[in-house]
């Protein structure tokens, strides 16, 4: 929020939110191509800081599903 993203989006965007909603079934796909059994640990060890950029492109790469939403306002 605020001026950060104004800079990113332009004048008057101060707000920007975002989520990622992956099935069950693409959980279980993550955990497996991640070989971890606790998926949540797996993707702090490999998407944590500068990683996170990293996330989307290996769900695709991995054909794990997921939706995607977003929304940039005041």
């Amino acid at each position: 929020m605020g001026r950060g993203v104004e800079q990113v989006f332009g004048d008057g965007n101060t707000e920007y939110e975002w989520a990622w909603t992956l099935a069950t079934d693409a959980v279980a796909a993550l955990a497996q191509s991640l070989k971890c059994e606790n998926v949540l640990d797996g993707l702090a060890s490999q998407f944590s800081g500068d990683a996170s950029a990293k996330l989307k492109s290996y769900l695709d790469d991995n054909g794990i599903n997921y939706e995607a939403w977003s929304r940039i306002g005041d």
